[in-house]
């Protein structure tokens, strides 16, 4: 019998790489990839990506782009689908994830899971 495989681990092994130096998680940013940045300059800066939708908790399906930086791996979820499009999210559940304080997420007892969304203000 196979061992059993998780689907995050399986799927992170199809995800491409955009590089191999870690990334810092930060307030606005994972790495190269940051809140606001368009899809244009996303794919700029890293070329390959894995494009698909993530259907979310409640199963209604957003855009997304998976891409590798280090060892994680980085969803960035654009506003829609097209190349002039802004990165509204990122997130990663990566366990050798590090925020910018060098405290790492995954772990028992620690950040589980990493999602940076832009704040939009609304005038009242």
């Amino acid at each position: 019998m196979q061992d059993y495989v998780p689907p995050s681990d399986s799927a992170a092994a199809l995800v491409p790489r955009c590089r191999e130096a870690p990334a810092t998680i930060a307030a606005d940013s994972i790495g190269p990839l940051r809140i606001g940045q368009s899809l244009a300059a996303l794919i700029q800066k890293c070329p390959q990506v894995l494009v698909g939708w993530d259907w979310g908790d409640e199963g209604v399906p957003e855009p997304a782009l998976a891409v590798g930086i280090g060892p994680i791996v980085v969803v960035a979820t654009p506003e829609d689908t097209t190349t002039g499009a802004h990165v509204v999210i990122l997130s990663t559940a990566s366990p050798s994830a590090r925020t910018s304080d060098g405290i790492p997420i995954g772990m028992p007892n620690r950040i589980r899971s990493v999602t940076i969304r832009r704040r939009t203000l609304r005038p009242d």
